[in-house]
């Protein structure tokens, strides 16, 4: 099912040209076209190359590799995989270079139209870019308020409400005495945070951790796909389209990077 596959069938009074095609995300793709009885085999090849043409714009599939704590905390988060050998002879390459994504740019949903992709110190000037503000984040996130420009996407839709629909439920009170579990304060917690799903400058494992503002732009996105926690990486490129508007949800808090990165990763496997 990761290969197209073109099977003729004969049936009266049409003929099927059956077409399938890779696994896309979780769902696999068929095309049934109905030709006349009399169609010439000249015309079912002329079919077929049609078909075959739509597979070839779309993008390959690509199956991340399973995700391994191991593997990341050892992950180089200044010099691409491709370039390492070659950067090694040469410093100041090294010092200048920024991570592109491998895969290319975001393809993004097709309601939204990018003009121009830009890297945080580009679009956050009075600030310095974090992943996450730490300061502000007892009170929360706000996924709504900045993003009503992409509310008519359906997957953007999508997107910011089960963020924030996860992050309601994932509420719990805080024991006043740890000793005494019974003993519930006012006070809550979250047992799910969204940016715990992003790593940069960081160490894998059990237990918390803060991914930092990586100034190269390289960052891995753990996300259950196909059956198993994946290793997603993608660059800081933001798209904007051609009224200054990001095409990526952002909080509140501007200078955060989070809401876009994990996004983007999403974006890839969706």
């Amino acid at each position: 099912i990761f290969q197209r596959k073109t099977t003729l069938f004969t049936f009266d009074p049409v003929h099927v040209l059956h077409v399938r095609f890779r696994l896309d995300s979780a769902f696999e793709r068929i095309i049934v076209v109905l030709l006349p009885v009399r169609t010439t085999l000249h015309e079912i090849r002329s079919a077929g190359a049609s078909l075959s043409g739509l597979e070839s714009r779309r993008q390959k599939l690509t199956i991340w590799p399973e995700w391994n704590d191991a593997d990341v905390n050892v992950e180089k988060w200044d010099i691409p995989k491709k370039e390492e050998k070659k950067t090694a002879k040469s410093p100041t390459q090294q010092s200048h270079s920024i991570f592109e994504d491998l895969d290319g740019k975001l393809e993004l949903p097709p309601s939204l139209k990018a003009d121009s992709w830009k890297r945080p110190a580009e679009f956050i000037r009075d600030r310095i870019p974090v992943v996450l503000d730490t300061d502000n984040v007892s009170s929360g996130f706000d996924l709504v308020s900045n993003n009503k420009h992409l509310h008519e996407s359906e997957f953007m839709r999508h997107c910011i409400s089960q963020i924030i629909a996860l992050w309601e439920m994932s509420v719990v009170n805080v024991p006043i005495d740890i000793q005494e579990a019974a003993v519930i304060s006012d006070e809550t917690t979250h047992s799910w945070y969204p940016w715990e799903h992003i790593y940069s400058l960081c160490k894998a494992g059990k237990g918390p951790h803060m991914p930092l503002y990586n100034s190269y732009g390289k960052y891995v996105i753990r996300l259950y796909w196909m059956g198993c926690w994946r290793k997603i990486t993608v660059d800081d490129l933001i798209p904007f389209d051609s009224h200054g508007h990001m095409l990526l949800p952002s909080s509140t808090l501007q200078h955060e990077l989070w809401p876009m990165l994990l996004t983007k990763a999403l974006i890839k496997v969706a």
